[in-house]
């Protein structure tokens, strides 16, 4: 299976998102401080802020990088996919775990 779940997808987004914040953290601060206190005025004196914090995050969450993205996660998924499908369950393969029968 060469593509996500809806749910695969969102978790992919919001963790994308997060590192893009958490990258862009300087520009957010930046932005957040010309809004703190403003209502409406909020749209043209905070434009220069909010457009290189835009441009900040964008970098993460661009359409090219999203698909990279997804496509390390499907690659990292069949190759988890293939190495739990030779494993057998069962206690005896526990470390330091014994059958009580």
């Amino acid at each position: 299976m060469d593509t996500l779940s809806r749910r695969e997808e969102e978790a992919l987004w919001k963790t994308t998102k997060a590192r893009a914040m958490k990258a862009c953290d300087e520009e957010v601060q930046a932005f957040a401080a010309c809004a703190q206190g403003r209502t409406v005025s909020v749209v043209w004196a905070c434009r220069g802020p909010l457009q290189v914090m835009q441009k900040c995050i964008y970098q993460y969450t661009n359409p090219d990088n999203m698909d990279m993205l997804r496509a390390e996660y499907v690659r990292l998924r069949k190759q988890q996919g293939g190495e739990q499908e030779g494993k057998v369950t069962g206690s005896d393969e526990i470390p330091g775990k014994t059958s009580s029968t």
